[in-house]
C-alpha cells in the first residue's frame, strides 16, 4: 500500500473498523454539502481522533460510558480561539462535539450486521446551561461597540467615496463580509428619497476543495 508498505490484505477490515477511518467513511457518505463534510472532518481530527482515533468502534472497551465521559471532561478544559483569545471550549461546541462522535457512533449501532450493541454517548451527561445556552463561565462577558463618533473616524480615513459607502452599509446594517461583496446593484433600492433597502440574497462561500494543479507552458 503506498505510504505504507506491505499490510497483510487480511487486515482491510481490522482498519475500516479503526475510528478515524470509520469517521471519515460515515462522514463522506453523509448526503450534505461538501463544505458540511469538511467542517465535520476538521472537527473529528482536531478533536476526536487524538482521543479515539486508533480505537476501534467496536470495542465496549475503547468506547464506554467512562471513556467518553473522560474525554468530555478533557474538552471542558480545552481553549479554542474565538475572536482574538484563547477561552475555555464553550458548552455549546462541547455538545455539538459530542453530537458528532454521537452520531458516527450510532452508525455503528445501525450498520447491517450491528457492530454495537449501544451507543456509549446516549449515557453521557453533558453540562447543563442557562436559557440562553451560555454557560456561566461566559455570562459575564460584555459585547463592545464602536460609537458613531468611531465609525466617522474610521470612514474619513477611506480616500475613495466608494469604499466610505462601503463602511457607512456595513454598520448600518451588519452584513458580513461575504454579504456585502456580494451585493449587485438589483439589490439595492430607494423606495422613497432619503431611503435605501437592501435585499440579501447571495453570499460568498469558502472553497475548502482541492485546487487544479497550475499549467506549465
Amino acid at each position: 500500500m503506498k505510504g505504507q508498505g506491505y499490510i497483510d490484505p487480511s487486515a482491510g477490515d481490522e482498519l475500516r473498523y479503526r475510528f478515524d477511518n470509520w469517521a471519515r467513511e460515515c462522514i463522506t457518505n453523509r448526503t450534505a454539502s461538501k463544505r458540511y463534510k469538511d467542517q465535520r472532518l476538521r472537527a473529528v481530527e482536531v478533536y476526536l481522533n487524538p482521543t479515539f482515533g486508533n480505537c476501534d468502534v467496536r470495542s465496549t472497551e475503547h468506547f464506554s460510558k467512562a471513556t467518553v465521559a473522560a474525554w468530555v471532561n478533557l474538552m471542558k478544559q480545552t481553549k479554542v480561539k474565538r475572536g482574538s483569545k484563547l477561552k475555555v471550549m464553550s458548552s455549546e461546541t462541547l455538545r455539538g462535539l459530542h453530537g458528532l462522535l454521537s452520531s458516527i457512533l450510532k452508525e455503528a449501532t445501525v450498520t447491517e450486521p450491528p457492530l454495537r450493541d449501544r451507543n456509549p454517548c446516549d449515557l453521557t451527561m453533558l453540562p447543563k446551561d442557562d436559557e440562553r445556552g451560555v454557560g456561566d463561565e461566559e455570562s459575564t462577558d460584555e459585547m463592545e461597540f464602536m460609537t458613531p463618533e468611531e465609525v466617522a473616524g474610521l470612514i474619513a480615513c477611506f480616500p475613495r467615496a466608494e469604499d466610505r459607502m462601503m463602511v457607512r452599509t456595513l454598520y448600518g446594517t451588519g452584513l458580513r463580509w461575504g454579504e456585502i461583496t456580494a451585493l449587485a446593484a438589483k439589490h439595492v433600492r430607494s423606495p422613497k428619497p432619503g431611503r435605501y433597502e437592501v435585499r440579501v440574497t447571495r453570499a460568498w462561500k469558502r472553497d475548502t476543495g482541492p485546487r487544479p494543479a497550475p499549467e506549465y507552458r
